[in-house]
C-alpha cells in the first residue's frame, strides 16, 4: 500500500479481512514523518501443529520503524472467516455479521465479541512494543496498536501510568504480564456471555461494554465502528 495514507489503507485492510483466511500485521507511518504515508507488512500469521495461531514479526525490521520514527501505527486483522455470519436481514451488518441476537447461537455471538477485540497476547505484544518505541523516542514516543474486524477498529494503547507499570514489571518475575492477566480476565468466555444477555437486542453496546471493562488506569481501549 505504498503512498496511501490511513483512510486509504485501512480500505486495503478491510479488504484482505474480507479475503484472507489468516492474520496479517501492517505499519504505518503517518505522512509528516516522511514526505508521504508508508505502509509496510511486518508479520503473518503461522499455524502450529496444535491449532494454535500466532503471527510471526519481523522484529529487526519493526526496531529500525520503532528506531526512526517516533509515531508509529501497527494495525493488524481478524479475518472475515473467524466469525460466525447471518444471512442479510434485519440485525446483520455489511460484512453479514450479526448486530443482535437470535441469529445465531449466544455463544457464537460472544466468539464474535472476542475476535472483535485484540486478545491478550495481542495487550502483551503491544505493550512491550510501546516499551521498546518509548525508549527509542523517551521525549514523545506515539504508537498506537488498531485490530481491524467486521466490526470496525479497536485501538488500543498503554496510558502513561501503564508504560511506566510495564516497565517496572518486566524485569520482575510478573515479566510485564499484570497488565495482560487483565484483560484476559475481561476477555473471559463468562464476561462476554453476560454482556450479550444484558443487550439482547443490541451487539454494538455489548462491545461497547466490553471494551469499557478493558479500559483501565493503565490500558486505553476504544471501538471506531463501521458506518
Amino acid at each position: 500500500m505504498p503512498g496511501k495514507c490511513g483512510p486509504e489503507g485501512i480500505v486495503d485492510i478491510q479488504n484482505l479481512m474480507m479475503q484472507s483466511t489468516f492474520e496479517e500485521l501492517w505499519a504505518f507511518v503517518p505522512a509528516g514523518a516522511i514526505d508521504r504515508c508508508y505502509w509496510v507488512e511486518i508479520g503473518e500469521e503461522t499455524r502450529a501443529e496444535s491449532g494454535m495461531t500466532t503471527i510471526r514479526v519481523d522484529w529487526a525490521y519493526l526496531e529500525k520503524l520503532m528506531a526512526r520514527f517516533n509515531v508509529l501505527y501497527l494495525y493488524h486483522f481478524h479475518p472475515l472467516v473467524y466469525f460466525a455470519r447471518c444471512a442479510r436481514q434485519p440485525g446483520c451488518n455489511t460484512f453479514l455479521v450479526p448486530t443482535t441476537t437470535g441469529l445465531v447461537a449466544k455463544k457464537a455471538l460472544a466468539i464474535n465479541l472476542q475476535f472483535a477485540m485484540p486478545s491478550a497476547e495481542d495487550i502483551y505484544f503491544m505493550s512491550e512494543t510501546s516499551w521498546r518505541h518509548n525508549r527509542y523516542h523517551p521525549a514523545g514516543a506515539v504508537m498506537r496498536h488498531r485490530v481491524v474486524s467486521p466490526y470496525g477498529v479497536v485501538e488500543y494503547a498503554l496510558s502513561d501510568a501503564g508504560k511506566k507499570r510495564y516497565g517496572q514489571n518486566r524485569g520482575s518475575r510478573m515479566e510485564g504480564l499484570y497488565i495482560k492477566l487483565v484483560a484476559a480476565n475481561s476477555l473471559a468466555d463468562e464476561h462476554i456471555l453476560e454482556l450479550v444477555e444484558k443487550h439482547p437486542r443490541d451487539l454494538m453496546a455489548a462491545l461497547q461494554g466490553l471494551i469499557a471493562s478493558m479500559n483501565s488506569s493503565n490500558l486505553q481501549v476504544s471501538l471506531v465502528p463501521w458506518k
